[in-house]
């Protein structure tokens, strides 16, 4: 399996909420494509609206998520899809962070509901590593919605939080 990397804000490493989980039973999706039971997903299959759970603290790098859904108890969900479709070589971690940064920031309000800065959620996002850039031609930045220090039981989408 190929992974992805996990990129960490500051405040949401330090609160300790972002992570790994390790269940071995997989995630079902609805017709409509929702998340109707918690368990394993491969972060190549995430999609916006999943909702994630995290148990431990992250690895550097990530390549099965514990997603659940949106009305049980979740730290995570995902906001906004990326494609990096402009560049044909790896171009290194920093500059698919900054992107990430950019990217995900800018399409924060439109799911959320409020600005990123007066929301009292977090962003951070998964990144290509590497690997996946050049074995998997991940070209996917995965947008994050994080609740540091706290346990969502709801969307967020549209909830101005």
């Amino acid at each position: 399996m190929i992974p992805r990397r996990l990129a960490l804000l500051a405040a949401v490493a330090i609160l300790a909420v972002v992570g790994v989980a390790c269940s071995s039973d997989e995630a079902a999706r609805d017709e409509d494509g929702r998340i109707t039971s918690t368990g394993q997903l491969d972060v190549f299959d995430l999609e916006i609206g999943d909702c994630i759970v995290f148990d431990d603290m992250p690895d550097s790098t990530v390549e099965d998520l514990t997603v659940t859904p949106c009305d049980e108890p979740h730290q995570s969900e995902v906001y906004a899809l990326v494609e990096v479709d402009d560049l044909d070589a790896y171009p290194g971690e920093r500059e698919l962070s900054n992107r990430a940064e950019l990217e995900c920031v800018s399409r924060f309000e439109d799911y959320v509901g409020i600005e990123f800065a007066e929301s009292t959620l977090f962003s951070t996002y998964l990144i290509p590593t590497v690997r996946s850039w050049q074995e998997a031609e991940d070209r996917e930045i995965v947008c994050l919605v994080v609740a540091a220090g706290r346990v969502l039981e709801d969307s967020v989408e549209g909830s101005a939080l």
